[in-house]
């Protein structure tokens, strides 16, 4: 189903000032990027995909930790009519030669330390004819460098097409090996309701949103989209640290996030005087979920 207006040109329109996306790594200086200008960076990467011969229902993968390019691209695939294609960023060079040849992937666009491991796998992967890499250690080979890929930032012909982004998910394979299945992630804000009066997003005067556990599960990233749809600002924990958690909730005050239960057993876990350095009081809505949580978590 089509939308009149994207959400994203629509924030950049109406609240294009605001904080999009915060990608603090600890390690280096963070970086803020406003709404207007996370928009024109996903228009160039979809684009980028539409140059690349990417068209409605074309496979596109991303393989990666969470952060600020990652979020673009999924963004850029849903815009450019693609299915967007998660590789869990641990996968062995045999576990992403399986899900990239059962997904019969186009187009991967992947964070430059994982490339050692789809070296070994290339030759395989006769539907791969683009690898897209990004990242501080970039090593080109038979990769594009996402800045080599970007095309105008201008709206893509194809936004409006799309209102959700279409992701293929894979199953737990409980009875053999995990197989994908399509599914619609996101839509418009309306749809959701809902289920934001529900969990109080539409009463707070500001939602920034912290993504806990890797975005190639479905928890993290739909929830992730739907804070977007209400504009909120995302911030990225490239992978997880219980500690490092707690300072990103104290440092940008965040007000909401969603998680499975043993993210928070690690953090829990956390000596006292490790937790009493933070301040955590603007965390207003928790959503648990994911799996069986214990009344005493």
């Amino acid at each position: 189903m089509g939308v009149q207006v994207d959400h994203l040109t629509q924030h950049a329109e109406n609240i294009g000032d605001r904080i999009a996306v915060i990608d603090d790594r600890g390690n280096s200086a963070p970086r803020y990027v406003s709404y207007v200008a996370f928009n024109d960076a996903v228009n160039a990467l979809a684009n980028g995909f539409l140059s690349l011969g990417s068209g409605e229902g074309s496979h596109i993968a991303w393989w990666g930790n969470n952060s600020l390019e990652i979020l673009t691209a999924i963004h850029a695939i849903r815009k450019s009519g693609g299915v967007s294609i998660p590789i869990p960023y641990k996968s062995t060079s045999n576990e992403a030669l399986y899900l990239l040849q059962a997904a019969d992937v186009e187009i991967l666009l992947i964070e430059s330390e994982y490339l050692p491991i789809l070296e070994p796998i290339r030759d395989q992967l006769v539907s791969l004819k683009h690898v897209v890499s990004f990242g501080d250690d970039l090593v080109t080979g038979e990769s594009i460098p996402m800045g080599d890929v970007l095309g105008s930032s201008t709206k893509p012909v194809t936004e409006g097409n799309y209102a959700s982004t279409q992701q293929m998910i894979f199953t737990s394979g409980t009875t053999g090996k995990p197989k994908g299945a399509i599914r619609k992630v996101g839509g418009e804000a309306n749809q959701f309701g809902p289920l934001f009066k529900l969990i109080g997003w539409d009463r707070m005067d500001r939602l920034i949103y912290l993504t806990t556990g890797p975005l190639y599960h479905s928890g993290p990233l739909g929830f992730t989209l739907r804070s977007q749809l209400v504009g909120s600002t995302v911030v990225t924990q490239h992978s997880f640290d219980a500690e490092d958690w707690l300072r990103l909730i104290d440092s940008h005050q965040v007000t909401s996030t969603f998680s499975a239960p043993t993210p928070m057993r690690r953090i829990t876990a956390l000596p006292d005087d490790i937790k009493s350095k933070y301040d955590v009081s603007s965390l207003e809505c928790f959503i648990a979920n994911a799996a069986p949580w214990t009344m005493k978590l």
